[in-house]
């Protein structure tokens, strides 16, 4: 098998490959198929799976703030159901 060395792929064919990969697709079929190899594959893999992880950390993060305020919101009616005359 002919190595790529030093090759640069689009954005758009990376995301491609991940895709196929997650549509079921292996990593071997996609290195023969597309002539990149089996460790480029598993680095965009890997890319893929950080971005994932840290836009769910951010929505994660989102959903603490909403819940916070919620419940500082409810705190602040209740100290003035009880103290408002």
């Amino acid at each position: 098998m002919e190595k790529n060395l030093g090759k640069r792929y689009t954005e758009e064919f990376k995301k491609m490959i991940v895709e196929l990969y997650t549509q079921g697709k292996t990593k071997k079929y996609l290195s023969q198929e597309y002539r990149v190899s089996s460790n480029t594959i598993r680095e965009w893999l890997k890319r893929e799976k950080k971005e994932i992880k840290e836009k769910n950390k951010d929505k994660t993060s989102y959903l603490e703030i909403v819940k916070l305020k919620k419940l500082l919101e409810e705190k602040d009616r209740e100290y003035r159901r009880n103290w408002v005359i």
